[in-house]
């Protein structure tokens, strides 16, 4: 025998079981890895360009660089002498045949003075870019005759 039935007042409404708590499925975090994989490339990219840009910059400036310092030598070498050529002419000599036999010089000075004295340079074969022979003369023009000489 079942037991003492209640009453339908006193009767409890079936449990209405609640489905269980669902959670939303997960989103992959597919889309944040493209994110940082693109995010990553493009940095990369950026990067390699600045090195590719820094690179070019140096190799322009480095050949510009050699074609000054030629330009450099060839204008120094267009009236350079050697130490020998130098040694070769003796105090006495007139400016007239110092050039004549050396070359227009590379650079004059005049002195006004009561000698009137006056300087001619020339620069040194395969020297440094002020390195130059002096060469001072005592008299005016071509007869002036050769003082003293010095390298510098």
């Amino acid at each position: 025998m079942a037991g003492p039935q209640q009453p339908p007042y006193q009767q409890q409404p079936p449990y209405q079981q609640q489905p269980p708590y669902q959670q939303q499925p997960q989103k992959s975090s597919s889309t944040l890895k493209w994110v940082l994989i693109i995010v990553g490339i493009v940095i990369a990219l950026g990067v390699a360009g600045c090195v590719g840009c820094v690179a070019l910059i140096g190799t322009a400036g480095n050949e510009a660089g050699k074609e000054i310092e030629k330009g450099i030598k060839e204008q120094q070498d267009k009236s350079a002498i050697t130490n020998a050529q130098a040694g070769d002419v003796e105090v006495g000599t007139t400016r007239g045949d110092v050039i004549d036999r050396l070359g227009p010089p590379a650079d004059t000075q005049r002195s006004e003075g009561a000698r009137t004295d006056a300087c001619i340079y020339y620069n040194v074969k395969d020297g440094g870019i002020f390195d130059r022979w002096e060469f001072c003369f005592e008299g005016k023009g071509r007869k002036g005759k050769l003082r003293s000489k010095n390298r510098s």
